[in-house]
Formats: structure tokens, sequence, C-alpha cells
């Protein structure tokens, strides 16, 4: 989706600063004198819980261990998830990435909606949303509180539409629990968290 300016979400993860951290720290493996390996590194800032593409990776030769992934396994970890936000230029480590079949992660799904290009501010993978019910739900028999609660998750994907004015596709991770009140949302609108408190942006 075009239009708009886009914002980076702000990531907060106790603990992982110290993984991300590791991650640079492995550029000083340069300096070690040795025989230089193919290894994998990060070509751009990923969020955590990101499916790894191959354009996300490059390879570079530095005096490496086992502390980090090989260029020659590559296809091990692309289509796999990013466990802790990782940053451009760091190698990548295997512990920094979601074990084989891993996504959707236990105890999240991934739902789709169906967007009206008015109804949702520009998106990019790896945001916090919250998706809404249209006005209408509030009309509908039977319809609480519960037609009014937000599905919140993180965006895995957009698609737009087959052809102009017609609605987008949102893809996002959520917690399991909230898929049945995914699959019933009609005419979604979507608004952006911040990471760190929930606020919309």
């Amino acid at each position: 989706m075009s239009g708009g300016v886009r914002r980076r979400p702000v990531w907060i993860w106790g603990g992982a600063s110290v993984v991300v951290a590791s991650a640079v720290g492995f550029a000083a493996v340069v300096a070690v004198a040795g025989e230089r390996d193919p290894v994998l590194a990060v070509v751009r800032d990923l969020p955590a819980g990101h499916v790894i593409e191959a354009g996300d990776l490059r390879e570079v030769r530095v005096a490496a261990d086992d502390a980090v992934v090989p260029a020659g396994r590559a296809e091990s970890v692309v289509g796999r998830m990013t466990a802790v936000p990782l940053v451009a230029g760091s190698l990548l480590a295997p512990g920094q990435v979601g074990p084989e079949g891993s996504y959707p992660p236990r105890g999240r799904s991934e739902v789709s909606f169906a967007v009206a290009s008015g109804d949702a501010p520009p998106l990019e993978r790896g945001q916090r949303v919250a998706v809404f019910a249209g006005p209408s739900a509030a009309g509908l028999p039977g319809a609480g509180e519960e037609a009014f609660a937000p599905v919140v998750g993180t965006v895995t994907g957009v698609r737009e539409g087959d052809s102009a004015g017609q609605p987008f596709t949102l893809t996002m991770l959520i917690e399991s629990v909230g898929a049945e009140r995914a699959a019933v949302v009609e005419k979604p609108r979507v608004v952006v968290l911040s990471s760190a408190n929930g606020d919309a942006r």
C-alpha cells in the first residue's frame, strides 16, 4: 500500500536486547586471525516474529565458528520466524531463529481480513495493529460488548486488491483465543498500535 508516512514499530523485549547485542558483537569476529568462512548476515532491521525471506540475508566472509549460520545453510532459516529483533549488518545466529515448524508459534494463529482502502492507514509487516468491526456490527441481533472488542496482533502480510477500489488482504498473527472472534469481524477497520504501550497511532 502506498501513501502516507510509514512508521517503524517500537519493540520492547525484556532480555532480548542481550541477544541482539551479541549478534552485533559477532562483527568483532572479523578481526580474529584465521580462515574466513561464508556466513549469513542480516540485510535490514527485522522485528521479532518476522518470517525470514531470502532477500533479508546476504553472504559475508568472516573468521567465524559455530555461533553463526553458514551461508550454505540459508535454506534452513528461510521461511522460519525470527525469535528476537535483528539489527541490519549483524551476523545471524541459530538461536535467533525459531525451530522448524514453529510458524505459527504455539498458541498463535494467522488470520486474514478483507479491508477497504479507506479503513486502514498505510501498513507494513511487523506492525502491531488492532482490527475493529465496522459500525454495522452494533446493529447485529444479540450484539454485545464483544461486538466492539478489537482483534489485536502483528501484521505478517499486506496484499493489494486485484483491481483499483477492491479491498486489500491484511494477514495477522494473533493469539489463538481470538481466532473465533476474528472469523466474524465484518467491515474491519484497522488502527496501528505502539508496541511499547498499546496506544493507537
